[in-house]
């Protein structure tokens, strides 16, 4: 019986082996000969572990010792056999368990990193034949045509890209028309249903394969390149000093997802230095009156809706407002926040002031806190890491501020890593970044001296105030920001990124 449990358990553990080092094989991104290096070891490892098991299992008692060595022989094996298979059995569960984190690692990891790839979208413009029209700023064009997986896919950075570069605002120069199945593109177009079609490079190929005449019956009149993605300025994350930009994000199921472009609610920079463990988080108001980057006339408006025209968009914007180069992004749903204070069981705040607010469902009143040290929960962490209606925006910065500190605190606890698997899935489901998959594994390496980071924090100041303005012809409220406290975030993330370890 020990035997044969002995060769099961042995065959379990060689396939957790070939599995984890397929895996390792794909996901790894080492050159050839380390790979097969590392494979060789792991092979002759396993020989090992195999040819010794085999031998402990196979092995017999010889039949010509006398009765007294006999029997303590064959308690001796006995024992051997029993401390083989508990060892077998053992190294099994971890391989298993190995492969499984190993696989759910992987797997959010890809998720999170995906930023929007492709980094650009390509998109055409194509006309009837005999029609007259020439450019998308021909006022002739009333209705434009899209396939209708396009409003979920890409409209939005289309229309962004039809607004500011091509001077045409969509329900005011043009009316869009999503229309399905896509082989109605054009029949519409050839019954000037539509005066033209804007379509993607899957939409374009499946129309020119459906429709042998459509080159000779249309006529492309442009061709439009949208980038999406954001790059990134890498450096050496655990050696090197680097900023990163935090964005949050209210975004609802029926609103889109964590790629669709929407306002920021909250906007963090973080700068760290990994040499000296020290980081600042610098808090910018949602409403602050800015210079909008990205273009040709100097637009000013609330920096929450830089977020309209992108990732890119806003982090051009804090770049050009902070003087700085920002290394990496991290936008997160503010769902992740509920999901992650509760995969962590909760987290300790000192919670400066008692509100009633709204949860996740919008159910108003849901959350009632007083103020005092207590531990909260996801709902409660999130109300009060967005409560501002008795408070200002400020004061709701330095909210999230503790919100976030108290976060990283619980992730050095040992507690962490049997919460592992929730943590995982609630960051695929609700978090983007362009740090590359290798690099947020070198960050995992630095868990342990998080509880040595020396942490500093700034809400830059401004001056709430209904103004006039000229982009949108109305007074709305914004905030002024104090030129004062501007200088001194610069300059503190100056020093942080200039910092030598003694």
């Amino acid at each position: 019986m020990k035997k044969t449990y002995g060769l099961s358990v042995l065959v379990l553990l060689n396939i957790a082996i070939i599995f984890l080092t397929g895996q390792f094989f794909y996901n790894e991104s080492l050159d050839l000969i380390k790979k097969l290096a590392i494979a060789l070891a792991v092979f002759l490892a396993t020989a090992l572990i195999d040819l010794k098991s085999l031998q402990i299992l196979f092995k017999k008692v010889k039949a010509t010792l006398p009765e007294k060595k006999k029997n303590l022989a064959l308690k001796r094996l006995k024992s051997k056999k029993h401390i083989t298979n508990l060892v077998l059995s053992i190294l099994c569960v971890v391989l298993f368990l190995a492969n499984y984190y190993y696989f759910r690692a992987n797997e959010m990891l890809n998720k999170i990193t995906f930023a929007m790839e492709p980094t650009e979208l390509n998109y055409y413009v194509y006309v009837a034949k005999d029609s007259s029209i020439t450019s998308l700023e021909d006022e002739s064009i009333v209705q434009v045509g899209f396939d209708e997986l396009e409003q979920q896919k890409g409209f939005s950075l289309l229309r962004s890209n039809l607004e500011n570069n091509h001077n045409r605002i969509c329900y005011v120069d043009f009316n869009p028309a999503f229309i399905s199945p896509t082989n109605d593109l054009y029949s519409n177009l050839c019954t000037q249903q539509v005066e033209a079609i804007i379509v993607g490079e899957d939409v374009l190929k499946s129309l020119k394969t459906t429709y042998p005449d459509f080159e000779s019956k249309t006529r492309l009149i442009q061709e439009i390149t949208i980038p999406t993605g954001v790059k990134s300025l890498p450096v050496d994350v655990t050696n090197e000093p680097y900023n990163v930009l935090i964005m949050g994000v209210d975004i609802r199921e029926d609103e889109g997802d964590i790629y669709s472009k929407t306002r920021t609610d909250t906007l963090m920079l973080v700068t760290f230095n990994p040499k000296i463990m020290e980081a600042s988080i610098i808090s910018i108001p949602r409403d602050s009156y800015v210079q909008i980057s990205g273009y040709e006339d100097e637009r000013y408006d609330k920096i929450t809706h830089a977020g309209m025209d992108g990732v890119g968009c806003t982090i051009e914007t804090v770049e050009d407002l902070l003087d700085i180069d920002i290394n990496y992004y991290a936008k997160f749903n503010f769902n992740a926040l509920v999901g992650l204070v509760d995969a962590l069981g909760g987290i300790d705040v000192d919670v400066k002031f008692s509100f009633t607010e709204q949860d996740s469902n919008d159910n108003k009143g849901a959350i009632s806190l007083q103020a005092g040290q207590q531990t909260l929960n996801g709902e409660q962490a999130l109300a009060y890491a967005r409560h501002r209606k008795t408070q200002n925006d400020h004061v709701r910065n330095e909210s999230q501020q503790q919100v976030l500190k108290a976060i990283l605190a619980n992730l050095t606890s040992f507690d962490t890593v049997s919460k592992i698997d929730d943590l995982f899935l609630v960051m695929q489901q609700n978090m983007t970044t362009n740090f590359n998959r290798d690099e947020l594994i070198s960050l995992i390496s630095l868990v342990p001296k998080l509880k040595n980071l020396k942490m500093t924090n700034q809400v830059i100041d401004g001056v709430d105030q209904e103004s006039y303005v000229p982009l949108y012809d109305q007074y709305l409220w914004i905030t002024e920001l104090n030129e004062d406290s501007l200088a001194k975030a610069k300059q503190t993330i100056n020093n942080l990124l200039t910092k030598k370890a003694n």
